[in-house]
C-alpha cells in the first residue's frame, strides 16, 4: 500500500513544485503504479498542478481522494488546497467550510488562515477577515500575501492608517516584488482618496 519506488517518491518530494513534471506525467505513474496505492504527497501534487493550470474540478476531485485517508499524514494541507480550488470557483462558503475544516485539524495553519482570510475578503465578511488575516500575520510576521488582503480588507473597513500600516509591511518585506508594486498603487490609490 505504497509508493513501489522509494527513490522516486524521495526526490518528488525534495523537487520544488515549480520543477515538479506535468500533471499528464504524474497521471501516468499514478495509473501505472501496479495496483499500488500512491503516497499522498503525490496525488496533494497532482492537485496542486492542476491549481497551477486553473482546472478547479480536477483539482478538487484529487484533493478528495484524500480527506478521508486516515494515512495520510498532513491531512490539513489538501483540505486548505480544496478551499483554494472552490474560491477560484467563487463558491466562498464551501470554501470557508474546508478552511474551517483544515483548521480544526492544524489550528496554527497560516496558508489555511490566509486563504479563509481572503475568502471572507471576498465574500464581504470584513470583520471576519481582519480577525484571521491578523492570526495569520501573528502567527508568521513575514506572511507578505496576508498582510497584503489584511491591507485590503482593513481598507474596505474604512480603516485606512490600519491599511496604510499594512501596505507598508508588503512593501517593507518585499520591495521589489509584484506584491509590493500592487501595494503601492493601492496605497496611492487609497492616498489620493483621503485628501480628495
Amino acid at each position: 500500500m505504497i509508493w513501489p519506488n522509494p527513490i522516486f517518491s524521495a526526490r518528488w518530494r525534495s523537487t520544488p513544485i515549480t520543477r515538479r513534471p506535468s500533471t499528464a506525467w504524474v497521471s501516468l505513474i499514478c495509473a501505472n503504479a501496479n495496483g499500488m496505492r500512491p503516497l499522498g504527497s503525490l496525488i496533494n501534487g497532482l492537485g496542486i498542478a492542476y491549481l497551477r493550470q486553473r482546472k478547479w474540478d480536477a483539482a478538487i476531485g484529487e484533493f478528495n481522494k484524500l480527506t478521508g485517508d486516515l494515512l495520510y499524514a498532513t491531512p490539513h494541507f489538501p483540505l486548505s488546497n480544496l478551499g483554494l480550488a472552490y474560491y477560484h470557483k467563487k463558491d466562498f462558503q464551501r470554501a470557508i467550510q474546508y478552511y474551517h475544516k483544515a483548521l480544526d485539524i492544524q489550528p496554527k495553519f497560516t496558508i489555511a488562515l490566509a486563504g479563509l482570510g481572503r475568502t471572507c475578503l471576498a465574500d464581504r465578511q470584513l470583520a471576519k477577515a481582519i480577525e484571521v488575516l491578523q492570526q495569520a500575520v501573528k502567527l508568521d510576521d513575514r506572511f507578505v500575501e496576508a498582510w497584503l488582503d489584511l491591507a485590503r480588507a482593513y481598507r474596505a473597513s474604512y480603516d485606512y492608517t490600519a491599511a496604510e500600516h499594512a501596505y507598508g509591511k508588503v512593501i517593507d518585506l518585499a520591495p521589489n516584488s509584484d506584491l509590493a508594486k500592487q501595494a503601492k498603487d493601492e496605497l496611492a490609490q487609497l492616498e489620493n482618496r483621503v485628501t480628495n
